[in-house]
């Protein structure tokens, strides 16, 4: 967790995703491979499924982008340039919060990003996924 805490949330509000996508300086991925790796802190009978369907939410990002980019798991979470938690809230301040995004940069290119998951229920799922991938695609609205 203290990597995930060290980095810039991007959980600012905005009411124009289009300006936002658009605008200069916008967060990117400058290479067409983004590694991954899915971690999970959560013991519920459903883990095997959340993962399904988030691998899905991701399929569906690479589909909408045209494959580019595309993701590729790996076994190892440091040599990964998304890694995902899936796991419970922590503290009292993760209460209202079921995905968090926190990334590195450098002159406006993504280097690493960092996602956490708090499964709410099956129903939800695919939507919370597809939004905080967004969010690690550099849509940050």
């Amino acid at each position: 967790y203290y990597e995930f805490a060290q980095m810039k949330h991007s959980s600012r509000a905005a009411s124009n995703y289009l300006a936002d996508v658009t605008a200069d300086g916008q967060l990117r991925w400058r290479k067409k491979e983004v590694t991954f790796n899915i971690q999970s802190f959560l013991s519920d009978p459903n883990l095997n499924t959340y993962v399904f369907i988030l691998k899905q939410a991701m399929h569906t990002w690479m589909q909408a982008c045209d494959a580019l980019p595309v993701f590729t798991e790996v076994k190892d979470p440091s040599n990964a340039d998304l890694r995902i938690l899936i796991g419970n809230k922590q503290t009292p301040a993760e209460c209202w919060t079921t995905g968090v995004c926190a990334y590195d940069s450098e002159a406006g290119e993504l280097k690493r990003v960092f996602l956490k998951l708090t499964p709410v229920s099956l129903e939800s799922w695919f939507s919370l996924c597809k939004h905080e991938i967004g969010h690690a695609l550099g849509l940050n609205g």
